[in-house]
């Protein structure tokens, strides 16, 4: 997009137009930032009234730099793509074993560091093993979907992290303050899973889970023993 000075652009609405006004804007160049095939965003070019109307060169060096910042954010998503693979579990769209264990040891030693509150839900999915034999690999897939899904939507509100530790087994990261609270999060989960039936058509299916709890307070309690 083109908008030389001293002509009336008619794309302009009148706030645009008292705008460029006030603060003494000459001639306007807006090029398009594409990484193919969606569009990233805009790299504008302003010239002030008292210099003279963008030129084509500047706008084929606009057009350059345009393109190199594409490349540049492309190279990024690409690379932040990578780094959230290596971090997620692929069914669940959870944290993965390796990279929530690391996690859980860092926020452990800067919760007994700090005094910050931490505690800890572990979801194990009932006779997860018979069900799968029983139904088919795929529906024990979208089992496990769909388990990330609902354990997502019962922390949506929380400070927590999810991960998958093993085939049927997750954990929810929590820093909350009590015991009561946490259990409050591991009664919202079993309910949440119990409640509503697991869909993957033809089958529809309610499953159960086992819960437990330990806070930083319980683990400290042993450990001074």
């Amino acid at each position: 997009v083109y908008s030389p000075k001293g002509i009336p652009d008619y794309r302009e609405t009148a706030f645009a137009q008292k705008r460029r006004e006030i603060l003494e804007i000459g001639s306007i160049a807006v090029l398009p930032i594409i990484s193919s095939p969606q569009a990233l965003g805009t790299l504008t070019i302003i010239h002030a009234k008292d210099q003279d109307n963008i030129g084509r060169h500047d706008i084929q060096i606009a057009g350059t730099i345009a393109n190199q910042i594409a490349i540049g954010l492309r190279h990024f998503a690409l690379q932040e793509r990578a780094a959230r693979m290596m971090h997620t579990d692929l069914i669940t769209n959870l944290h993965n074993r390796q990279y929530f264990m690391e996690l859980l040891e860092k926020e452990f030693n800067a919760a007994r560091e700090g005094g910050f509150p931490l505690g800890i839900v572990m979801i194990d999915i009932d006779h997860y093993s018979l069900i799968r034999e029983k139904y088919g690999p795929q529906f024990g897939r979208d089992v496990l979907s769909m388990m990330g899904d609902r354990l997502r939507e019962c922390l949506l509100t929380r400070q927590a992290e999810l991960g998958r530790l093993d085939t049927d087994v997750f954990c929810a990261l929590c820093k909350i303050y009590d015991r009561d609270g946490l259990w409050e999060i591991a009664e919202c989960i079993r309910s949440t899973i119990e409640e509503r039936p697991f869909v993957s058509d033809p089958i529809v299916m309610k499953l159960t889970v086992s819960v437990g709890v330990c806070h930083l307070d319980d683990l400290n309690s042993y450990s001074s023993r």
